[in-house]
């Protein structure tokens, strides 16, 4: 039996929480490109922006190496995003359990969006079971930064 979890990680020291705040009425999706060495790109659809302050918080914040706008449709632009930024550098004083965020990698899931928000995120999953809805549950509940909603 497969679940569907939606849940927010409130966590202002995210990858590109600061640049959600400064584009509030936009829409920030991030997707994680996994083959890319020790951190995985970021993939970033903004929708509702004007561009240039969405750009100019990529430009100013710590987090991120280097952008490339790879392209734009209406009011719609996609990023590709080098973070600047190591695991742990990025949260190791903001997470209590970095070994336990890790595991958390390996558990029998799809985590198919992720809304970047300018307190944290908003991700929806699919899991295998309830054990992986719970062990992720669990690890943010320790956090103190957590609001779930699940469904079969």
């Amino acid at each position: 039996m497969g679940l569907v979890a939606a849940f927010r990680i409130y966590c202002d020291a995210l990858p590109l929480v600061d640049v959600a705040a400064a584009v509030p009425e936009a829409s920030v999706i991030l997707d994680l490109q996994f083959n890319h060495g020790d951190r995985p790109l970021f993939l970033v659809t903004v929708t509702a922006d004007s561009g240039q302050t969405l750009e100019s918080a990529l430009t100013e914040t710590y987090d991120v190496g280097e952008w490339t706008r790879i392209g734009r449709a209406g009011d719609t632009r996609r990023y590709q995003i080098r973070p600047a930024l190591g695991f742990e550098e990025q949260l190791g004083e903001h997470i209590d359990d970095l070994a336990g965020l890790e595991e958390l990698a390996t558990a029998d899931a799809f985590i198919d969006r992720i809304e970047v928000e300018t307190d944290g995120w908003r991700q929806t999953g699919w899991f295998a079971d309830r054990r992986g809805v719970q062990q992720i549950l669990v690890f943010l509940a320790a956090q103190r930064r957590l609001s779930t909603g699940t469904s079969q």
